[in-house]
């Protein structure tokens, strides 16, 4: 009689998609509840807003920042200095929310794009790369080229120098002058 494997002897493999999130928490794992760091991301968000205010070629001591605002939002009838309080009501303190605003706003849009393309974490597959795009719209600045013209040296034996990177424009061009400077075969590099 052949012997039958009990649900104890077996071990089943939880298969999920890529990206699906486990039903549980990994093992040793902690989770902050929302409704705790909420609060805590306003006070340190409110405290970050004080400390910008207070920043300047003209010191403003932060409590006199909050002085200032609770005096405007609730009136609480101990008035800063005129000057502080100009400084602080009509210039620093809606450059600032503005900062805060937009910084919220690219964060939302950032959250979007990745839910809109299904991808948790940004990647390089979010954007095709095509022949006729040019190298600086993909990111390649000065100090990518050094690393790119020290691979390609690398990986092909090329006598490529980073001065001829910015002639080539388009990865096209790019791969049209990669191509030209490889050694012909049984050569080393030029």
């Amino acid at each position: 009689m052949p012997k039958q494997e009990t649900p104890a002897t077996t071990t089943a493999v939880e298969e999920r998609p890529r990206g699906a999130r486990r039903s549980t928490p990994v093992r040793g794992s902690r989770h902050v509840p929302l409704p705790v760091v909420v609060p805590l991301l306003f006070v340190v968000l409110l405290g970050t807003v004080c400390l910008a205010v207070s920043v300047g070629s003209v010191g403003v001591r932060p409590a006199t920042v909050v002085k200032v605002v609770a005096d405007h939002l609730i009136g609480t009838g101990t008035p800063a200095a005129v000057m502080d309080d100009q400084i602080v009501w009509n210039l620093r303190l809606p450059r600032v929310l503005l900062a805060a605003a937009v910084g919220a706003g690219l964060a939302v849009v950032g959250v979007t794009l990745q839910a809109t393309v299904r991808n948790p974490l940004a990647d390089l597959q979010v954007q095709d790369v095509g022949a006729d795009d040019t190298l600086g719209a993909l990111g390649l600045d000065s100090l990518g080229a050094m690393r790119l013209a020290a691979r390609l040296r690398g990986a092909y034996a090329l006598d490529l120098a980073v001065s001829d990177l910015p002639a080539t424009r388009t990865v096209a061009e790019l791969a049209r002058a990669v191509e030209a400077a490889r050694p012909v075969a049984g050569e080393g590099a030029r």
